[in-house]
């Protein structure tokens, strides 16, 4: 029945996605099962505007858009269960992979420890969250999770094949309940204080098309004291997303020194397009994940 659905090319339903709030859990799948599931499907190879950037000695860029007859089309279908989604309530989602002949990838590589990401953000950027799909096998990711409030929402997922390029697929979610929409500000202040924490972000060349760089630096929350206790998360000394105020631009980065511990992590990106960018830093210190989101604007 999927690869029916998969190989009809003329039936699907493009993936773009908005997502806001959510609290992630993991629930057991008999509290979401037994209602209509949603689909939404399309080929991955449709140019998307996603990319994924990789900082080592220098910038390796991975560019989510058409994949070359080499590499194959690939195809992505969402699911959700149950078919009306709410706030508050177990949410399952499922995504299916497979190739142009809607046959079930088996093998995906492993990407900072992980064989897929998923990015949840609210339509207004207020909300974020990062998280791992379970693999279940035969092309076919799993992940349980609870919105606190309805609205729009966007999920990003950003994975690699084995013998394809990396490649990112979004979709929208609607969640039933209230939402106040809350439209972005560009941050006129770039320091951030959590518990773990006090974050400053310098930024360089913010101008579309111009290489940025990105350094974030870190003091102790009580002492001010420079940090060098990071610990690596996923791999690294932290990762970056950025999204732009439409939703339509996603990049993914990762440090030009991953196996730093502070006290500054550097990033280095390129800013596609005009406009408002919400800008999320994730790093560990003391076994804890904690994250700081910057709003820039790019000229």
């Amino acid at each position: 029945m999927i690869k029916k659905r998969l190989r009809d090319r003329h039936s699907y339903v493009a993936v773009l996605a908005f997502i806001l709030a959510g609290t992630l859990g993991a629930y057991n799948a008999d509290h979401v099962h037994g209602a209509a599931y949603s689909h939404n499907q399309a080929p991955i190879a449709e140019d998307q505007g996603h990319e994924h950037q990789h900082e080592h000695e220098h910038q390796h860029q991975h560019e989510h858009d058409n994949h070359d007859a080499e590499e194959g089309q690939l195809y992505a279908e969402w699911s959700f269960q149950p078919n009306e989604a709410a706030a508050g309530q177990a949410i399952a989602i499922d995504l299916q992979i497979a190739d142009a002949e809607g046959e079930p990838l088996q093998k995906f590589e492993d990407n900072h420890e992980r064989k897929l990401h998923l990015i949840i953000v609210g339509e207004d950027l207020g909300y974020f969250d990062h998280v791992h799909p379970e693999y279940a096998g035969n092309g076919l990711f799993r992940q349980y999770i609870v919105l606190p409030e309805g609205g729009k929402y966007k999920l990003f997922a950003d994975f690699q094949p084995a013998g394809y390029a990396h490649t990112t697929v979004s979709t929208t979610l609607h969640v039933d309940g209230e939402h106040k929409f809350e439209r972005m500000i560009e941050d006129q202040e770039r320091v951030k204080t959590t518990d773990k924490a006090v974050v400053e972000l310098a930024a360089s060349a913010l101008a579309a098309g111009q290489e940025s760089e990105l350094a974030f630096t870190f003091r102790h929350p009580r002492t001010g004291a420079a940090l060098t206790d990071l610990q690596p998360y996923l791999g690294a000394i932290g990762h970056v997303v950025i999204i732009s105020e439409d939703l339509e631009q996603y990049l993914h980065v990762h440090p030009v020194n991953e196996r730093g511990n502070g006290p500054e992590a550097r990033f280095v990106t390129s800013f596609p397009a005009e406009g408002l960018y919400r800008i999320w830093g994730q790093f560990q210190r003391e076994g804890e994940t904690f994250i700081v989101p910057f709003t820039v604007r790019v000229q």
